[in-house]
């Protein structure tokens, strides 16, 4: 018997074991299967007088000498889905082969931007432009179906200060100081304060004033540290009497710079602003713009994210809201309550970036809570006057809030803005329906704790417009029924509702209901729960679907645990424009 080594080559694969002996004239037997990444085996093959053919484990051996089997092999294919990231992209999906190049990629689109666009940055493995790019010439090795993500690079929300004009004239600024603060486990934009300065003259003589939620910081100047830079910008290094300091660079119509030390501790604020073109009365392209942003905004404040901060995880879930009045000059008087029922007003200042675009903001900024908190935000008024407001929510930009964490009610959150232009017969519906959110907030009583009865919750009250007045449905107080409260009225809860045409701003109470046996007898226990909110008729796109008003309610927590503090869990309520079928 004649027997011969056969050396199996997998050809780019991997195989074991690598050779067998066989038997001339018999069958090759049992041969491995190698492997390749990104291919299929096809078949072993052998040569023989320049003859390929293939071998299996019944082939008879017809080689008398030693051999090599090569392994063949099939380009797998595989299909690749294209992610847009918030865009349409088409074709969808597309069919690749292992190893080659992925060839013509689509282009994809995002809708008109709200108010500041992106451009698009290629496809990746991974969201947020992480891993690797993929290009047309990229060869695949993902050895299966598989996603590219679309990355989208945002434009600045404001143009490069340094492409102003040099400084040549005396004036007033406006500006807002900011920087990323730590948000749970990442980091998110905020407005950390306002800036004001008034220039005197163009050799450097100023006063600046710097309200950060420490407190008011005041800065002057005689001169400029020194001559002008190459291309104009001026430069101001600053001290304030709690050796805050402050880098001042400033041009024709925009300045910036940062604030440090001091009161601030280890942060850095930077800032940002521009000349205050309203308040120049000769300005005609800027009185212009005023004009058609004169008048009365109203915002409601959602929570887009809130994290507890306190013991009591008492993170706010209702809807604060605020009430701008753009003024002449740009003056804007800000109005208020955040959704713990904390009162606030800012006197602020509308900004008009000088040739960025029509566009103007107001920087919201108040110290809260004894100067341990603090909310801001970046408001944008859209261009045509009259509309809506919005934050850039989609670059990470929210109206943030901060309670201290150091009480049991601390939070942190991220709000949105929904609203804009406000007018009143105009703005009101024929009929609307008020509803509370449930909670699960219980009351203690000395036998343990006891269930809210949430079927008495407001949900769709129907709330009546005459003229420029809206009254909501008469309260019926629940009856006492076969050993039980019944709560099936439209309005067990007892609801009040104020509302003022002028504001737009709505409020009353209502009833919350908790009943219980004890020693045999059943205890009905009331606690008026307080709210407010605020109607938004306009509102940007992004929140079309949003209720006509919002606003929050507060329940108060009687938890023993919780000593003197005086809790009250705060949750949403809703306005919805409806009809009288619609109630409960």
């Amino acid at each position: 018997m004649n027997t011969y080594t056969v050396t199996l080559n997998p050809n780019g694969g991997e195989v074991k074991p690598v050779n067998k002996t066989v038997t001339f004239a018999a069958a090759y037997g049992e041969l491995p299967t190698p492997t390749r990444t990104g291919h299929a085996f096809t078949a072993w093959q052998a040569t023989t007088n320049g003859t390929l053919f293939n071998v299996t484990s019944n082939t008879v051996v017809s080689i008398a000498s030693n051999h090599t089997l090569i392994a063949s092999w099939k380009t797998i294919s595989y299909t690749v889905t294209f992610d847009p990231q918030g865009g349409t992209v088409n074709p969808s999906s597309k069919v690749v082969l292992f190893g080659e190049k992925y060839g013509a990629l689509p282009v994809p689109v995002l809708p008109a931007p709200v108010r500041v666009g992106y451009a698009f940055n290629g496809w990746f493995m991974k969201t947020n432009g992480t891993e690797f790019a993929v290009a047309e010439n990229t060869t695949v090795n993902t050895p299966a179906h598989h996603t590219l993500y679309a990355k989208w690079t945002a434009e600045p929300y404001v143009c490069d200060p340094t492409g102003d004009a040099p400084l040549t004239t005396t004036g007033q600024y406006v500006g807002y100081l900011y920087n990323e603060a730590p948000f749970a486990d990442t980091v998110a934009s905020a407005i950390r304060g306002t800036f004001a300065l008034t220039l005197t003259q163009t050799n450097g003589n100023l006063t600046a004033k710097a309200v950060t939620q420490k407190g008011s910081l005041s800065f002057t100047s005689k001169a400029w540290d020194a001559t002008a830079s190459s291309n104009g910008t001026r430069q101001a290094t600053l001290s304030a009497r709690g050796g805050e300091k402050l880098l001042l660079l400033v041009r024709q119509n925009r300045l910036w710079g940062t604030l440090s030390g001091g009161a601030l501790g280890g942060e850095t604020l930077n800032l940002d602003g521009s000349r205050n073109r309203f308040s120049n009365r000769l300005d005609t392209e800027a009185q212009t713009l005023l004009e058609a942003n004169k008048g009365y905004y109203t915002l409601a404040l959602p929570p887009y994210t809130a994290i507890s901060t306190g013991s009591s995880h008492a993170a706010p879930e209702g809807s604060g809201y605020l009430t701008l009045t753009v003024g002449s000059g740009g003056s804007v008087k800000i109005v208020g309550r955040l959704a713990d029922g904390t009162s606030l007003s800012q006197s602020a200042t509308l900004i008009l970036f000088n040739g960025c675009g029509p566009e103007t903001c107001v920087p919201l900024f108040v110290s809260l809570y004894s100067r341990t908190g603090w909310t801001g935000g970046l408001l944008w008024i859209t261009t045509g006057g009259k509309g809506s407001i919005l934050t850039d929510r989609d670059l990470g930009w929210f109206v943030r809030w901060e309670k201290p964490s150091g009480k049991p009610d601390g939070a942190s959150a991220l709000l949105d803005a929904v609203g804009g232009y406000y007018g009143t017969v105009p703005s009101l519906a024929a009929h609307y329906l008020f509803s509370a959110e449930t909670n699960a907030v219980p009351y203690h009583t000395s036998g343990g704790t006891v269930k809210l009865q949430t079927a008495a919750l407001p949900d769709n009250t129907g709330v009546s417009r005459t003229g420029t007045r809206l009254s909501i449905t008469r309260g019926t107080a629940p009856v006492l029924s076969g050993g039980a409260y019944d709560y099936s009225a439209e309005n067990s809860a007892m609801a009040t509702f104020s509302f003022t045409s002028r504001t737009g701003i709505f409020t009353g109470t209502f009833n919350l209901y908790y009943d219980n046996l004890l020693t045999g007898r059943l205890r009905h226990v009331i606690v008026r729960a307080p709210y407010a909110g605020v109607l938004t008729p306009i509102r940007g796109a992004a929140f079309a679907g949003e209720p006509a008003g919002q606003g929050y309610y507060l329940v108060p927590d009687n938890n023993p645990s919780l000593g003197t503090f005086p809790l009250k869990r705060s949750y949403g309520i809703i306005l919805e424009e409806g009809n009288e079928s619609s109630v409960k």
